[in-house]
């Protein structure tokens, strides 16, 4: 979901047309928050995604630690929370955006 969603704003972003007709700057910084917003819950969705192709039962991705590549830093659960937190932080900078 989060690849299409990033294609998307990339799209608009590098179409001087398209900006121009729904008054999008460029130039705003609210363009980095949805873009870094896009990426970590991308990311954070991807970790719990592989742990629980792996895991035996949901408590085994919820409360124990994972990561990517041997590290793990975070329990399922606040990965999940990561993952939800970077996409409301870019769809609320997508929403002031589109107002300012």
């Amino acid at each position: 979901m989060y690849i299409p969603l990033g294609a998307a704003l990339l799209t608009v972003i590098s179409s001087p047309g398209l900006t121009k007709v729904l008054g999008i700057s460029t130039a705003s910084p609210a363009i980095w928050v949805i873009i870094c917003g896009i990426l970590v819950a991308g990311i954070a969705g991807a970790v719990v995604a592989t742990a629980c192709i792996t895991a035996q039962k949901f408590e085994d991705v919820w409360e124990n630690k994972i990561g990517a590549y041997g590290a793990a830093p975070m329990s399922g659960r606040w990965w999940a929370k990561l993952e939800h937190a970077a996409f409301w932080c870019a769809v609320i900078a997508f929403g002031l955006l589109m107002l300012g």
